[in-house]
């Protein structure tokens, strides 16, 4: 928890888990705009991260290892945290690490287009 204050102005107390909150719920919205048909496949996973699952192939449904998909979560990076956008496909994984919501969003609707056209 950090406070900011700028002179003038009252000092008000800045909550990370608050601030990841809106940011997650924008970036789901955005993700629901753009991709309506998301609404089903983007789920909350238990660290608070977002899972969007690609349709599983008939062959795949099986298979053991991680789930193909995009996973959406922050990453601590020295004291601070930043959004990336992991791209799971066939065991294999690429990640972008995000500065905006809007370059979060804009990255996992990317990888759902790859995805799609592998």
């Amino acid at each position: 928890m950090d406070t900011v204050g700028h002179p003038g102005s009252r000092v008000r107390t800045v909550h990370p888990e608050r601030t990841a909150r809106r940011e997650r719920d924008r970036i789901r919205a955005g993700l629901l705009l753009k991709a309506p048909g998301l609404e089903r496949r983007i789920v909350e996973t238990s660290s608070g991260s977002l899972l969007v699952r690609f349709p599983a192939a008939p062959a795949a449904a099986g298979s053991a290892g991680s789930v193909d998909g995009i996973e959406i979560g922050r990453l601590p990076d020295r004291g601070d945290a930043s959004w990336v956008v992991v791209v799971r496909r066939q065991d294999r994984a690429s990640v972008r690490r995000c500065a905006t919501v809007e370059q979060v969003v804009r990255s996992a609707l990317i990888g759902l287009r790859s995805a799609r056209a592998a």
